[in-house]
């Protein structure tokens, strides 16, 4: 179990570190663009991403559970990672040309703003989109055969270069916006080059059924959950740009984009976990899940207070003052993330049956509850309504999951249920005391911090005396 703890530890590191380094670069960002440029670089990014995944039709996700296909068969391995990756440069490379016939009238039908522009802009977030995607199946494939070494040089190098393009770009050339998409680009495709140059013995554009089929079938509803999901996540970014100005939308996406970290962070946790919950899953060992689980959910509420107390604190890491109103939103919107992690942690299941519709329902779910709540409420309550309907609508889909699978629950005990329910009412309790004016957000950044730690460290204490023992031992056999 120690083992799986540290090998689960250093993968959701290297996963994270690129959202890490995305924080680093907010002050960056805050400093050089106006809350208005903010706004656009932000949303430029979101629309990359879905048009990515649309334009590589999801299919690199499907590497994550059709692995385990050919486990034991490296050569089978390499010709399935060598088709999938074809099919999605494929892909790619038309959904490019459509675009190109078509962007200008579609940025025209999104945006109210003329700042949002299609050339060079938004052909640089859609680059950005597309070669995140091509690098997924070959990042899975390192993963799932725990070459930690290769996955790490990857990670590191994608972060590297991405972070340096866009600082000589945007410090060095007064650059701005298109300066930060450009270079981003850039520092992916560097990476992409290497990897299809490692990959050219086994890249192959003749597409075969025999391998693609069932990937393809299971995209489907994958591709549709993954359009869903990010309307459900991202609608309430265009309605504030429609019904406001975009110096608002400036303040709300560093918002999003730093209560994303979260989802980053559980992201990260779950691709770490993934192949050890599907060796359990498979070789039916149910009593080790749980553990896994106390990892998932110990690692999140970490990361949930230190994204939260990051944002109560932020006059300390951004100059610009105008962003800091912000700070009072933090503690409802991270509890709101608690349920998205929850959901992803008990999409794993489904989606070791190759469940893909359940993936589907729910997110439509969460797409109408959002949609309803954003549609009706933004108008009238600005920020809170979007707080208030994602906090909403991620309760909804996750309590949704647990009814169409309830034998979830077995894998939870007592340990689990006080680090959920104390890590809620603790958020809660920290919003409803900022809203009376009895303390101020920073000192209940500091609080929440400290309630947080004090709840891991409790349900963790047996496994922590435990470790510390082994060192002590190891120390003194020294």
């Amino acid at each position: 179990m120690q083992k799986l703890y540290s090998s689960a530890l250093l993968y959701t590191f290297l996963s994270f570190l690129q959202g890490f380094i995305g924080l680093l670069l907010q002050p960056l960002y805050t400093h050089y663009f106006s809350s208005s440029d903010y706004a656009v670089f932000s949303l430029l990014n979101n629309l990359g991403s879905i048009l990515g995944v649309m334009a590589t039709l999801s299919l690199g996700n499907t590497v994550f559970t059709f692995y385990y296909d050919y486990v034991g068969k490296p050569l089978e391995i390499e010709r399935f990672l060598g088709q999938i990756v074809g099919c999605i440069l494929l892909t790619s490379a038309f959904s490019l040309l459509l675009l190109l016939l078509i962007g200008n009238n579609l940025f025209g039908i999104l945006f109210k703003d003329t700042a949002f522009r299609f050339y060079p802009d938004g052909i640089a977030a859609f680059l950005i989109g597309v070669f995140g995607n091509i690098m997924v199946p070959y990042m899975a494939v390192l993963r799932n055969e725990k070459n930690i070494r290769a996955f790490a040089v990857l990670s590191i190098a994608t972060v590297v270069l991405g972070l340096g393009f866009q600082w000589i770009a945007i410090a060095g050339m007064g650059a701005g916006v298109s300066g930060a998409l450009i270079g981003r680009s850039l520092g992916n495709a560097i990476v992409i080059l290497y990897v299809l140059y490692r990959m050219r013995y086994v890249l192959s554009f003749r597409l075969k059924k025999n391998y693609l089929y069932a990937p393809l079938s299971y995209a489907i509803f994958l591709l549709l959950n993954n359009i869903l999901e990010w309307t459900s996540a991202y609608s309430d970014r265009f309605f504030i740009e429609q019904w406001f100005d975009t110096h608002l939308l400036g303040n709300y996406s560093l918002l999003s984009t730093l209560i994303a970290i979260i989802e980053m962070g559980y992201w990260a946790v779950t691709m770490a976990i993934q192949p050890f919950l599907f060796d359990y899953l498979k070789a039916a060992q149910n009593k080790y899940i749980p553990d896994l689980y106390n990892f998932y959910l110990s690692v999140v509420v970490l990361i949930v207070a230190g994204v939260v107390f990051l944002i109560t604190q932020l006059e300390y890491f951004i100059s610009n003052t105008t962003y800091l109103t912000i700070k009072p939103y933090s503690f409802l919107y991270g509890l709101a993330y608690i349920f998205s992690a929850l959901s992803n942690l008990f999409l794993l299941h489904f989606h070791y049956e190759k469940n893909s519709r359940i993936n589907f329902y729910r997110t439509l779910i969460m797409l109408c509850c959002s949609l309803a709540l954003n549609a009706y409420l933004i108008p009238l309550y600005g920020l809170w309504a979007a707080i208030f309907a994602a906090l909403i609508a991620r309760l909804v889909t996750m309590l949704a999951l647990l009814y169409w699978k309830p034998q979830l629950m077995q894998y939870f005990n007592a340990k689990l249920y006080f680090l959920l329910i104390g890590a809620v009412v603790l958020l809660m309790v920290c919003h409803i005391t900022y809203q009376q004016n009895l303390y101020s957000a920073n000192l209940l950044g500091y609080m929440q911090l400290i309630g947080m730690l004090l709840l891991v460290i409790t349900v963790n204490i047996d496994k922590l005396r435990y470790i510390i023992q082994q060192k002590k031992e190891a120390w003194n056999n020294k």
